[in-house]
């Protein structure tokens, strides 16, 4: 019996593919119509021979086209990542998910991907368990795609190694790795912590503050208030990040940079107040721009009495003179607010008003000053 088959620009063993070969061999199932033609397997045997996939009793299998090789070649395409770490992290957050009273279904088709965990809770969310390596553009592929269906996805990484791999731009829940061993058996309930959940604090931009320059511009300090992500107070247990996940006390959070955190859903609202922003986690798709405002945005909380004594005479002096209040308006042209001196008497913001005047010395037309 032959277990490989060709597939893309490799020879895949049909008896151990790998995480990524075994989603790419579903979503080949799940895709292809047979009306455009006949699926791209073929077989490594002498007489070679192009093959299918077929779906008996929730396993796939490959087997000739009729006419072509022989019943010998008919295999089962077994996962080789289904390894005692893969297994025991599943059991890990399916047993903590039940417990909490969610319906949990193992290995799901969501119709475009294949979820380790599907959690059907007042959240509907799927768990990605990755141990072996991965690149980061095809977790994201994996994520977008699941997402569109109604499936947003939590990936738990088996190891350190396996996290810097996914990054930081999808919904990631690190724990404590290096003190667990996932081969040996399912840990006991709340032994993984969850070292990724963030809170949303608001933080003064000035020099001392936790901003190393204000987050808006490229350098110095506007001395307002943005969002600062800040470790919980008391860490969270991996199992109940995810059950707070299902729960919805717990969300996946996209900041303006497109870096994604695990963040508590009471504090969202503050970081909508100081950016305009609602955070909404949005996967192949652009962020929401910040809605625009005729006054500048301030954070509510109750702030620091000497958040701005600065020691130095000439910082203070300077930070007193860029904190001055001009007279704002709108440029004419795009609509933003502007502060700048040069757009009150222009009516255009910085930009338009750069763009104009290099328009002019095209055309050879000479701006009076």
């Amino acid at each position: 019996m032959s277990n490989q088959v060709y597939f893309g620009d490799a020879t895949v063993d049909l008896s151990a593919v790998t995480t990524a070969q075994v989603a790419a061999l579903w979503q080949l199932y799940e895709n292809h119509n047979p009306r455009r033609g006949r699926m791209p397997l073929w077989c490594t045997k002498p007489h070679g021979g192009q093959m299918h996939l077929r779906k008996i009793r929730g396993q796939l299998w490959a087997a000739h086209y009729p006419g072509q090789g022989t019943q010998s070649c008919h295999t089962r395409v077994s996962h080789e990542s289904e390894g005692l770490p893969h297994r025991h992290m599943k059991d890990y957050a399916g047993r903590a998910l039940q417990a909490a009273g969610y319906q949990v279904t193992e290995e799901f088709s969501t119709g475009k991907t294949r979820l380790d965990l599907a959690v059907d809770a007042p959240f509907k969310f799927g768990v990605e368990a990755q141990f072996s390596q991965i690149v980061e553009r095809e977790a994201k592929t994996r994520t977008t795609k699941s997402f569109r269906v109604g499936w947003p996805s939590i990936w738990l990484p088996g190891g350190q190694d396996v996290a810097q791999q996914l990054g930081y731009q999808l919904p990631v829940l690190r724990h404590n790795d290096n003190e667990i061993d996932w081969a040996s058996k399912v840990p006991a309930k709340g032994t993984a912590t969850a070292t990724s959940v963030r809170r949303i604090t608001a933080q003064s931009c000035t020099p001392r503050g936790p901003f190393d320059h204000c987050p808006n511009k490229r350098g110095g300090f506007c001395g307002k208030w943005h969002p600062w992500f800040n470790d919980m107070d008391q860490w969270f247990t991996l199992d109940d990040a995810l059950t707070g996940i299902a729960a919805g006390a717990l969300m996946m959070h996209q900041d303006q940079r497109k870096i994604v955190r695990i963040v508590p859903a009471a504090d969202v609202p503050r970081y909508r107040e100081l950016t305009g922003c609602g955070g909404a986690f949005t996967p192949g798709g652009v962020s929401s721009p910040p809605t625009p405002h005729d006054e500048d945005r301030e954070c509510t909380a109750e702030r620091p009495q000497d958040e701005l004594v600065i020691a130095a005479p000439a910082i203070a002096a300077r930070l007193k003179a860029q904190f001055e209040p001009l007279e704002s308006g709108r440029c004419q042209k795009c609509g933003q607010v502007t502060h700048h001196p040069d757009s009150i008497e222009s009516g255009l913001c910085r930009g338009c008003l750069l763009k104009m005047r290099a328009r002019q010395r095209r055309l050879g037309i000479v701006a009076v000053a």
